[in-house]
């Protein structure tokens, strides 16, 4: 039986995150330098921002109310199915 706590994935979705927003801040640095600062190039770049920020907001909305201390049971050997779960 492999049982890991909840909060992992919180976790790695917060590695997510912070690669996505290192990403983001590269992309946003790189129209700067190279000074291709068009309207279509901003009008993009706010358009993922806006993506971005509608995603941290679902999910600073939906996050508060999970027991992150329960524990996930991921594979089951002891079930008697032959597949394991």
């Amino acid at each position: 039986m492999v049982i890991v706590p909840f909060y992992l994935f919180l976790a790695l979705y917060a590695g997510f995150l912070f690669v996505c927003g290192i990403f983001f801040a590269i992309n946003l640095l790189h129209l700067v330098h190279t000074g291709t600062l068009t309207t279509i190039a901003l009008l993009v770049s706010a358009l993922i921002f806006g993506a971005v920020a509608l995603i941290l907001l679902g999910t600073w909305q939906l996050l508060p109310d999970i027991g992150w201390s329960e524990p996930i049971t991921l594979f089951n050997f002891d079930s008697g199915n032959s597949l394991g779960f």
